[in-house]
């Protein structure tokens, strides 16, 4: 295990707190729509809009379902392989509050801090960084302990008694 730590130290190592700080720095860039233009694409607004609006909160909505229900077509006029994203995009221009539903999970706050990717000599293919090893000891503690894994049965006992005779 020390000598896997060594190796993912010497390759790409970023702790939590330099991953938020990374990820809350301001770099000045617009982030683009993965939508393009909502006005030029054709579906059933009105009942979508009555269905998600009619939703309870907390509920967990399957975007891509939706897309393909209210048959959400590209410029192509295939079905969109983003159509949950189009929907989506939609109801926030609409003024639908979609954060109501449940989401992916998080650590709370609503927002998910992702470990830095490494990237290669050109910058253009991106690997994924290694967990560290105190991560995966205790997740593996964690798994030992609920029973997901099982490590066997104890066969002998942990009490060891000594005896010591004196002349």
């Amino acid at each position: 295990m020390a000598a896997a730590e060594r190796s993912r130290l010497a390759m790409a190592f970023e702790s939590k707190r330099e991953a938020e700080i990374r990820k809350n720095m301001n770099t000045g860039t617009k982030r683009r729509s993965p939508v393009g233009n909502l006005d030029n694409i054709e579906f059933d607004k009105e009942n979508m809009r009555e269905e998600v609006e009619s939703f309870p909160d907390g509920m967990h909505v399957n975007w891509s379902e939706l897309a393909r229900q209210y048959n959400i077509r590209n410029t192509k006029g295939e079905l969109a392989k983003n159509g949950g994203q189009i929907a989506q995009e939609w109801l926030k221009s609409e003024g639908v509050k979609t954060t109501r539903f449940n989401k992916r999970k998080h650590n709370g706050n609503g927002e998910r801090v992702r470990r830095k990717k490494l990237r290669g000599q050109g910058g253009e293919i991106t690997v994924a960084t290694p967990q560290s090893i105190d991560n995966v000891k205790a997740e593996l503690r964690k798994k030992i302990s609920s029973g997901e894994y099982t490590v066997g049965q104890q066969i002998a006992s942990k009490k060891v008694t000594k005896l010591i005779i004196k002349s």
